[in-house]
């Protein structure tokens, strides 16, 4: 996909996001991120290439691991970080897990990024070329370089809300643009892969968009567009979601319920209109029972947690709600 091809969509979100912060659309949210997402084409498969690593970088990597297991790893070079970034997306699951993303999550817990490299590092695992790649084709191994972003990107923002304070209010918002399109385009719904290892796209996200939620930078209408966001790409995966995703996204929701009660009422408009569309349609494929026992999923998630909204515990289990006060 070239960057041209990205831009127009990427500008459609932008104007979404927009209005959402402005507070200028709210119920009319939802119906129109899922016009936009019918919208985004799908294109047949081409040539995937992930990085491979040479006998030097494979040395690098080991040398490193065993310096921070030992205490010893006082610092990460720009081209020692080069190396992490590009072995994230690793086809091999024990250099992309044993060795590189546990360097980065050690380089990271240790304090041992400056704020130049830790710039460098969301910069470049949010390139389109590496957030979207291949994401617009069938089902393929470009997830892995997808998901290596989606996860890299979570734990950057964990470690600035944790003290590095090195992320903008310009990269936040931008980020909230591709993260948006990323999670209305991804339909890989894998969980763990024979010879990939982990994939769990739509998990990684959905702890993606609670680190962003998280923010105090942003304001109510922009938390709700990313939770419009993650309702409406929940609601039309086709295949099974039973790797724990529903457990992840009833934290989610729930964390965000429990932050102000615009959310509470957000989610409940639309899980009304969840249940009376299944009540009214009879799925006629795999896909579309796949969707209904995703649904049932999350609400039953939902439902275990005691920290659940008495008023949406009702709505879920089709009692009469009060209005909320």
């Amino acid at each position: 996909m070239k960057e041209t091809d990205l831009a127009p969509k990427l500008e459609m979100i932008q104007a979404l996001h927009r209005q959402a912060k402005e507070g200028k659309t709210f119920k009319d949210l939802t119906p129109r991120l899922a016009s936009f997402q019918r919208g985004l084409q799908r294109h047949r498969r081409t040539t995937v290439s992930l990085p491979a690593i040479t006998e030097t970088g494979q040395a690098i990597l080991e040398q490193l691991v065993s310096n921070l297991k030992n205490d010893q790893l006082t610092e990460l070079s720009d081209t020692q970080l080069e190396l992490l970034l590009t072995q994230l997306a690793n086809e091999d699951p024990a250099v992309r897990f044993a060795e590189a993303t546990l360097l980065f999550n050690g380089a990271l817990a240790n304090d041992l990024l400056t704020k130049d490299q830790l710039r460098h590092a969301m910069n470049t695992l949010k390139k389109w070329e590496i957030l979207f790649d291949h994401i617009e084709e069938p089902i393929n191994k470009g997830a892995v370089r997808r998901v290596s972003a989606v996860t890299g990107l979570a734990s950057l923002l964990y470690a600035d809300r944790a003290g590095y304070f090195f992320v903008t209010k310009a990269d936040l918002s931008d980020l909230i643009d591709r993260v948006a399109l990323g999670m209305l385009w991804e339909h890989d719904n894998r969980g763990y892969v024979n010879r990939l290892g982990w994939i769990q796209l739509f998990g990684e996200y959905t702890v993606l968009v609670g680190e962003l939620c998280r923010r105090r930078e942003l304001v109510r209408g922009e938390k709700v567009f990313l939770m419009a966001t993650y309702l409406v790409a929940y609601r039309q995966l086709k295949a099974p979601l039973i790797m724990g995703e529903a457990d992840e996204g009833a934290d989610f929701l729930i964390e965000m319920m429990n932050q102000h009660p615009v959310y509470r009422r957000y989610f409940m408009v639309f899980l009304r209109d969840w249940q009376r569309d299944l009540q009214q349609e009879r799925p006629q494929s795999e896909q579309g029972w796949h969707q209904v026992f995703n649904y049932r999923r999350l609400m039953q998630a939902l439902l275990m947690s005691a920290d659940l909204p008495e008023i949406i515990a009702r709505q879920i289990t089709n009692q009469s709600n009060q209005d909320e006060q």
